[in-house]
């Protein structure tokens, strides 16, 4: 029976998933068979059986368990995905599968007629997969997929009215946020690997961690890790200091807002710190700085909460004020306090989000006029003191949290890529050309001096020449399609540098490899930030940063990862494939004119739109291609230079993807405002083409090797 429990909690909703985009590809056929409203009855009926199903199974899951004693137990019932049930598991996934049936149900009327219906649907039910997937998860990495495929979701519906500048800015928000903290769980995986040989959560115990931790870690190494896990665990919470950007994912329908913000996804940071307790609970330090952490976000959260003016924003800010509260419970070691906690918590957000737009439409009805606390509040304020009237402006303005960032961080970062692009223009043309020929000659005098063989060499040639294409191509190439050129070139030379199975490069020569690659990086990082280029051109020049990080990578792991690199780069190059042909499709049917900053593609060309979000998503590393395992390659082969390398080395990769997702959502998002182009869209063109060739090169690459 758990066996098929399990398969029923993880996969009802993939399979409610796959159905409703098979449903949507026969939609013109079986149009003229159903009315409008029959359409909307089998596509809410496919999600809730979905949901039921799910419900179903982690009920028994459950239910076996508790027969069992709460005993925990591993399964592997589902290749690929290693499953680790205990009690906190059972909890939670029980709640998942109930307030995922509710919503479900409640969303069939309230997004009656909507012009997403089907989206919707489809959004919730990659939700219910992907949390499915950090409840049951049985490894950091497995959870890590999970905690991606969320991301996505709350992403995919923040923004959910396409047509509205203000959810396209704030969606943008949720999933930067998401991914920097990301970094945290990354590089927090990596380095419990390091530690204790295992990502399983059945080896990541108290009593494995107090047998080995005389072994020679650190104490200071278990605060590091400790702390990327708080930072993890902050981001998806929306802890201080990242507070800001969940009232603002309220731009989403209601039914999403319940299930995200409200109840699920809200409290996946606290479910993360129950999941890794063994790891930063044996520390005083750590437990410590995780309590002042919730104290600082409840308190500061439930003062700029009493001054909100709307239902949702009141909500939303109280939600993240009991979330530190729960961060505080788990600190003193009150585990089973936390977990009664969150799942009434849960439950009380999630039937305010769904009945609050019920309780003011009956206020409304019956003409009573009531005032909000945040109103006595303001009146009080007048009859109180200074530092009174201080602290209500402070939480009005949310401790100036945002301001703060925008003026240290996020303006400061604009006005230097701007001042950085500048310079870059005025350096003579013939530094460009010097930095290359010296980094290829210091090599080749170190694997000369050092003996290398016919081997070394040719490894040395290809590395230079790959390295080098991009830093000339970048700073001398300004259109999409002579980019696209270079990445072709560039992801060529790449591939047969995989190929090839070359050493690894003498540790000797890794800080002069490391230094040029980052030296690369950070070139691209600072032309990415410059909004003024356009999208294709940054979506290329993400794809040749990765590259080069990748490129990097493999010379630190050796001919052993070469397969596995390859892999990679050929995730990278479909990546930009899909995404720059599908760019180039629609900007050759309409010219776009923006409209708050972003061209609204998702409208005026849904399937055209949806091949180049895919493509964005396989370039940022999403899990659902080979170059989602480029991440770990970089930060291992980090590792092996330093602990910092790995910190520096996932932040550079973290930073060049969140520019490209800024990149992607200018063109995703948006009102569909374009003039028509009345010319001849010609899909053989020599632009299309050379589109193509990082993915064919990668592609055939990967035959070869395994032929």
């Amino acid at each position: 029976m758990i066996s098929w429990s399990l398969i029923l909690a993880v996969l009802a909703p993939a399979a409610g998933f796959l159905a409703l985009v098979i449903d949507g590809f026969f939609e013109g056929a079986l149009k003229r068979f159903f009315k409008p409203g029959q359409r909307e009855s089998m596509i809410s009926g496919i999600a809730r059986y979905a949901a039921a199903l799910q419900l179903i199974g982690s009920l028994g899951v459950f239910a076996v368990l508790a027969d069992s004693g709460f005993k925990p137990f591993h399964s592997f019932i589902i290749p690929g995905i290693p499953l680790f049930i205990d009690w906190t598991a059972a909890v939670y996934m029980t709640l998942v599968g109930f307030i995922g049936w509710i919503s479900v149900s409640f969303s069939d009327r309230y997004m009656h007629r909507e012009p997403g219906f089907r989206r919707f649907f489809l959004c919730l039910m990659i939700f219910l997969f992907g949390m499915a997937l950090i409840v049951l998860g049985g490894a950091l990495d497995t959870l890590f997929i999970g905690w991606e495929i969320v991301g996505l979701a709350s992403f995919l519906l923040v923004g959910f009215y396409l047509g509205r500048p203000k959810a396209a800015r704030h969606a943008l928000r949720a999933l930067l946020t998401y991914r920097l903290c990301d970094v945290g769980l990354l590089v927090g995986a990596i380095l419990a690997h390091t530690l204790y040989h295992s990502g399983m959560f059945e080896v990541i115990d108290g009593k494995h961690f107090g047998s080995i931790a005389g072994e020679g870690i650190s104490p200071t190494m278990l605060i590091a890790l400790s702390f990327l896990v708080f930072l993890a665990a902050a981001g998806k919470a929306a802890q201080f200091p990242f507070s800001g950007w969940l009232p603002r994912a309220m731009e989403g329908p209601s039914p999403s807002s319940a299930v995200f913000y409200g109840s699920l996804s809200i409290h996946c940071g606290v479910y993360l710190l129950l999941r890794t307790e063994a790891i930063w609970g044996i520390s005083t330090f750590a437990c410590i700085l995780l309590f002042v952490w919730g104290a600082v976000s409840a308190i500061l959260s439930r003062l700029t909460g009493m001054v909100q003016s709307t239902v949702k924003g009141h909500i939303a800010w109280n939600s993240i004020s009991h979330v530190g509260i729960m961060f505080c419970e788990l600190a003193l070691g009150w585990h089973i306090v936390a977990v009664v906690h969150m799942v009434l918590h849960a439950l009380y957000r999630c039937y305010q989000l769904l009945a609050s737009q019920s309780v003011l439409a009956q206020h409304f009805r019956e003409g009573m006029h009531f005032r909000t606390r945040a109103m006595l509040f303001e009146r009080g304020v007048s009859r109180r003191r200074d530092l009174a009237a201080s602290l209500y402006m402070a939480a009005l303005n949310e401790f100036y949290i945002d301001l703060l960032f925008n003026r240290l961080i996020a303006s400061r970062f604009r006005s230097r890529s701007t001042r950085f692009v500048e310079t870059l223009g005025s350096v003579p043309r013939v530094f460009w050309y010097l930095v290359p020929v010296a980094f290829s000659g210091l090599v080749f005098i170190a694997m000369g001096i050092n003996g290398a063989g016919f081997a070394g060499m040719a490894g040395v040639t290809l590395t230079a020449v790959a390295l080098s294409i991009p830093f000339l191509g970048l700073r001398f190439v300004d259109d999409t399609k002579s980019l696209g050129f270079v990445s072709a070139v560039f992801s060529a030379c790449v591939a047969a540098l995989f190929v090839s199975r070359l050493p690894a490069v003498n540790s000797s020569l890794r800080p002069l490899f490391s230094g040029f690659s980052f030296l690369v990086a950070i070139i691209i990082l600072g032309l990415l930030g410059d909004e003024s280029r356009p999208i294709g051109w940054r979506i290329n020049a993400g794809f040749q940063g990765l590259g080069i990080l990748l490129v990097s990578a493999f010379w630190f792991c050796g001919e052993g990862q070469s397969m596995n690199c390859l892999a990679v780069l050929s995730g990278l190059g479909g990546g930009v494939m899909l995404a720059t042909g599908a760019l180039y499709f629609m900007e050759a049917r309409k010219r776009p004119v923006a409209n708050g900053g972003f061209l609204g593609y998702a409208v005026a060309f849904p399937r055209a739109s949806i091949l180049f979000l895919l493509g964005c998503l396989a370039l940022v590393t999403f899990p659902f291609t080979a170059a989602f395992r480029g991440e770990d390659l970089i930060l291992e082969a980090a590792f092996e230079l330093s602990h910092w390398g790995a910190c520096a080395g996932g932040l550079l990769a973290v930073l060049i993807q969140l520019l490209v997702i800024r990149a992607m959502a200018q063109a995703y998002f948006g009102s569909p405002r374009h003039e028509i182009r009345y010319e001849r869209l010609d899909l053989a063109t020599p632009t299309l083409a050379l589109t193509l060739l990082p993915a064919m090169a990668a592609f055939l690459s990967t035959l070869i090797v395994y032929g």
